[in-house]
């Protein structure tokens, strides 16, 4: 199962856990899917609220989220399958690059990611730049599918 939702106010804290060793629990597990073998194409997320929910496409392949019903909040109008991508899939990937983020801004004391990258209505490669942006603008020796992504000029 992923999680596709997750963010640190999805993570809920009892220091005083385990004899005070402590525990973390994930909550709100509307938006998980179930993986499938063999994989779909992705299907877009609609209730993602914080930007590292929407991993580099880089990081979206293999098993993929079972899931015909969510409209992809980044782009409300992307109904069908093949408006969304071609063929794309994605899996456990999706929940690793959140945690890492998660993570970073543990460790940074702040967000990773400003406001306008994830807002209703922005798109994906307003995700991705808000991630270069960060990390540096990735190459074809680096990410071998960047050149296929819409609206990409490298």
């Amino acid at each position: 199962i992923c999680h596709r939702n997750l963010h640190s106010g999805h993570l809920l804290l009892d220091p005083a856990a385990d004899g005070g060793c402590g525990r973390v629990a994930i909550a709100s597990w509307s938006s998980s899917r179930r993986l499938q073998t063999p994989p779909v194409p992705v299907s877009p997320l609609r209730t993602c609220t914080v930007p590292y929910n929407v991993a580099p496409e880089g990081l979206l392949h293999r098993e993929t989220i079972e899931d015909d019903d969510v409209v992809d909040f980044l782009n409300p109008t992307a109904l069908e399958p093949q408006q969304y991508g071609d063929g794309e899939t994605y899996g456990p990937e999706v929940d690793v690059w959140s945690a890492g983020c998660i993570f970073a801004e543990l460790r940074l004391g702040h967000s990773l990611f400003n406001k306008f990258s994830y807002a209703q209505g922005a798109r994906t490669l307003d995700q991705l730049l808000s991630i270069f942006k960060l990390f540096g603008t990735p190459r074809a020796a680096t990410w071998d599918d960047v050149d296929h992504l819409e609206g990409w000029s490298g």
